[in-house]
């Protein structure tokens, strides 16, 4: 825990909860939000509610005195959105009552992501014209799996000449990836994108034919809490591949959608990946039945709805309890 980190961020709540005098509080992660949100919902009384994501339960289980605290902010909140199943039962393993857990995954603007004709420019710039394109978008670190991805889309290259993988996003990794495809002798059909703004995503994700991210379980508890990309791709009517792990198990409606793969196994990526390069029609069929469910199942007008629900629940609920007291 960086406590340093959150000296600022702790007088500026003070600052603001004693200009404003707010009904309730809302900390969207652990550290240092949660923790400012539990002192100062003992200092003042005012409830809190917590946004979990999974993967900082799982990474503090790896530390001593850390998930001490972190159950006492977890078990101190009003109520605690879970953004996956996957989440709600590591809320409920570390002893949050069921009752004060609210299930809610993200949801999806499905007019800012949609299908649209691919953009010329970026077309010609990655020189995508006339190839399959295989994209993944994420930050370039070990649990999402670009590794296992490069070894799998070697692995399938003779097969399919016409594939190009287009990898669009940063991280630590990069060097040790660009390097790993040189080994592969796959370079010149790898194309690594750089940052991509957060305006221009809809835009990469028209570019491919299908998304991969091989996201995996790191040791230290480093993995997919949920896994926005696969639902952005579906959004753009794209099939998706992804690691039977974490919260991505949720994300990803395996026959329907895309794929679910163990992400430790190449040859299993690799399989996924043969089976929707060499079928259009089930890429087809999975693109369009993605989009289908992100319209039925992750509107973001039902998740405010619900919000709106769970806010006034804990409203009401301190109102009974101050009357009391």
């Amino acid at each position: 825990m960086e406590l340093p980190k959150g000296i600022f961020p702790f007088f500026q709540t003070a600052w603001q909860i004693l200009r404003d005098r707010p009904d309730m509080i809302h900390a969207g992660d652990l550290y240092p939000q949660g923790l400012i949100a539990w002192i100062m919902s003992r200092l003042s009384g005012i409830p809190y509610v917590m946004f979990a994501h999974g993967e900082e339960i799982t990474q503090t289980d790896c530390y001593r005195y850390q998930p001490r605290i972190r159950d006492r902010i977890y078990k101190g909140a009003a109520a605690v959105i879970a953004n996956s199943e996957f989440t709600k039962k590591h809320l409920l393993r570390i002893g949050v009552r069921e009752q004060d857990i609210e299930k809610l995954t993200p949801g999806v603007d499905a007019l800012r992501f949609r299908p649209e004709p691919p953009d010329k420019r970026l077309m010609t710039r990655y020189n995508l014209e006339g190839k399959i394109v295989i994209l993944t978008v994420g930050r370039l670190v070990p649990r999402k799996g670009h590794r296992a991805a490069l070894q799998a889309f070697a692995s399938v290259c003779g097969e399919f000449p016409t594939a190009h993988y287009l990898i669009a996003g940063v991280g630590p990794e990069r060097d040790k990836l660009e390097r790993l495809s040189r080994e592969l002798e796959i370079q010149g059909r790898v194309t690594f994108t750089g940052l991509i703004e957060a305006e221009n995503l809809p835009d990469i994700y028209n570019l491919c034919d299908l998304m991969l991210l091989a996201n995996r379980h790191e040791q230290g508890g480093d993995v997919e809490g949920f896994g926005m990309v696969f639902l952005e791709a579906n959004a753009a009517r794209k099939p998706v591949i992804g690691g039977r792990s974490g919260g991505a198990i949720e994300a990803v409606a395996d026959g329907v959608s895309g794929l679910l793969v163990d992400a430790n196994d190449p040859e299993d990526v690799a399989a996924a990946l043969r089976k929707l390069l060499k079928n259009r029609e089930l890429r087809q069929r999975m693109g369009a039945a993605g989009r289908n469910r992100v319209e039925s199942e992750f509107d973001w007008k039902e998740r405010a709805r619900k919000l709106h629900e769970v806010n006034c629940r804990v409203l009401k609920e301190a109102r009974i309890e101050r009357s009391e007291n």
